[in-house]
């Protein structure tokens, strides 16, 4: 069965972001899916994010950096990922935030 008799296009992958506590007052959704091209990784997922919801998006990723913040972390499908790792069609991706105070 190719990739378009299952509803999306050849070189197209769909994975799930979910979205807690402050990021999910950002984008204003728990989740959303997101379409990117075979091959994409957690860090075009990122980017993706950073088109879809703009610069208060973008500002809380960098805080006072020029790159991403090193507190945050992600999970693919429940499991530790960093900005390299590969995503797959129904991937369940998830920034994880700090818990605990002093994070703004």
């Amino acid at each position: 069965m190719s990739s378009i008799s299952r509803g999306r296009p050849e070189g197209v992958i769909s994975v799930k972001a979910k979205h807690f506590a402050r990021l999910r007052e950002i984008v204003g959704v728990q989740e959303e899916d997101l379409s990117l091209d075979t091959g994409a990784t957690v860090r075009d997922a990122l980017n993706k994010l950073v088109v879809i919801h703009g610069q208060e998006f973008e500002n809380f990723m960098r805080g006072d950096h020029r790159g991403i913040r090193r507190e945050l972390s992600y999970l693919v499908n429940g499991e530790s990922a960093h900005d390299a790792t590969k995503l797959q069609h129904g991937d369940i991706f998830v920034i994880m935030t700090p818990v605990g105070g002093g994070f703004k």
